[in-house]
């Protein structure tokens, strides 16, 4: 018991100094983003155009951006997608960055190896070595993440592990989501939480 809790302390003391290299990362991609990336107006998402937009084998460097009914912007990047092979409209995405931005000075940037584009659900899943950075002070890891297109919606499969303004923490869940009573984003974690208390994190 005593080796298992010794192991955990340094996994998730390492990750104090392996998570914010990650987020230096995918801040200077979020840089690059917003200093080449067209208007969000000029490309409205959709689930139709989206699929029109990749009807031969393949699309390099595609980029798609929209705003949620609530006024959320999110934009997407990749390194490439194609349709998938299984389901029809379902498009195949390589190393992709997703970024939704809340207000003015709020960000959630997200990448990962890969995802699936799933049109008629309206879903995004993001699989392999996904990263989440938020401007509020939350770095974190997830094995797979699921977000909605049309919607500020984020669910994060476990283990779940980073940092946030507590200190180190651990889940099994997390759910990232606008809150329709106070118009707030909210961020619940659930199946098991387990924190190292660190306010200074």
């Amino acid at each position: 018991m005593a080796l298992s809790q010794n192991l955990y302390f340094q996994a998730m003391t390492g990750l104090k100094y392996f998570m914010p290299l990650v987020a230096l990362g995918l801040l200077s991609v979020m840089f690059y983003m917003s200093q080449s990336a067209p208007e969000e107006s000029q490309i409205p998402i959709s689930e139709r155009s989206l699929f029109d937009r990749v009807k031969g084998p393949q699309v390099n460097a595609p980029y798609f951006t929209g705003v949620t009914g609530a006024g959320d912007r999110l934009s997407m990047s990749a390194n490439s997608v194609k349709p998938d092979q299984n389901i029809e409209q379902d498009m195949v995405v390589d190393q992709v960055v997703l970024r939704i931005k809340t207000g003015p000075d709020q960000d959630i940037l997200v990448s990962s190896d890969s995802g699936l584009m799933r049109n008629k659900e309206g879903l995004l899943i993001m699989e392999g070595s996904v990263q989440l950075v938020t401007q509020n002070g939350y770095q974190l890891s997830a094995s797979r993440m699921t977000s909605k297109l049309d919607a500020l919606w984020l669910y994060a499969e476990g283990p779940v592990m980073g940092i946030g303004a507590e200190g180190v923490f651990k889940a099994g869940s997390m759910e990232i989501f606008r809150n329709s009573e106070t118009d707030g984003l909210q961020f619940n974690f659930n199946d098991g939480i387990k924190l190292i208390y660190d306010p200074k994190t």
